[in-house]
């Protein structure tokens, strides 16, 4: 396994030679987050299961991913670093991983873990033929069960009222609502763009005042 595969992880989440959250990842839930930092996890590790020294380099890509992950942990629920390790910290086999359980009423609960992989080396392989980072990292993106999850949350994301009609205001892209020489943005747009989201829920009123360019609402 070679030392830039290393080197090219450690890039990607560090600057400045310190690893750090990955602020885009602050409006998804903590199972997502998660269960994206693990599929990159496994899948260099099923990539790269029949090198010699794969534990060893597998030991820091882990190593780096961890951190990166409580510290987006930590920025997305405005905790330390160390209260979150406690709270998400659980033990399978002997083995302290990170974990969570999001229960289902009727059904088994959905289960996201980070760690818990043994990177011992396997001559035969897995049969990977590549690793595609974007589609680990983005493989567990479902925008239209977020989507549904904030409807079900009932609460409009703008005024705050709860039990209205709510409806799902879109835009094409998000570069529409922050194109050079533009009028400021409203603060609908300000929590779009902050948000990186293409949607917003909002109340049958609030989508009026945007649709018509009259909203006045709460600021970030």
């Amino acid at each position: 396994m070679p030392g830039k595969v290393v080197a090219k992880y450690r890039d990607l989440y560090s600057k400045g030679g310190k690893v750090i959250h990955r602020t885009e990842l602050t409006c998804e839930t903590v199972y997502t987050i998660i269960s994206r930092y693990q599929s990159v996890l496994r899948g260099l590790y099923n990539f790269y299961c029949m090198t010699v020294n794969v534990s060893r380099r597998m030991d820091r890509i882990k190593w780096i991913l961890e951190k990166s992950l409580l510290k987006t942990l930590a920025h997305k629920l405005k905790r330390s670093v160390a209260k979150v390790r406690k709270m998400y910290t659980a033990e399978i086999l002997g083995t302290k991983v990170l974990q969570e359980t999001v229960e289902r009423p009727g059904k088994n609960p959905l289960v996201a873990t980070f760690g818990g992989i043994p990177f011992t080396r396997k001559p035969e392989g897995m049969g990977i033929r590549d690793f595609v980072f974007r589609v680990a990292w983005f493989s567990h993106t479902n925008k239209r069960s977020e989507v549904v999850q904030r409807l079900l949350a009932g609460k409009c994301e703008l005024c705050k009222v709860e039990h209205e009609p709510l409806e799902v205001h879109h835009i094409r892209q998000l570069k529409d609502i922050d194109r050079p020489g533009r009028r400021p943005k409203e603060p609908w747009e300000k929590i779009m763009a902050a948000r990186k989201r293409k949607t917003l829920v909002v109340c049958r009123s609030c989508h009026g005042t945007i649709t018509y360019g009259y909203h006045d609402g709460p600021r970030l």
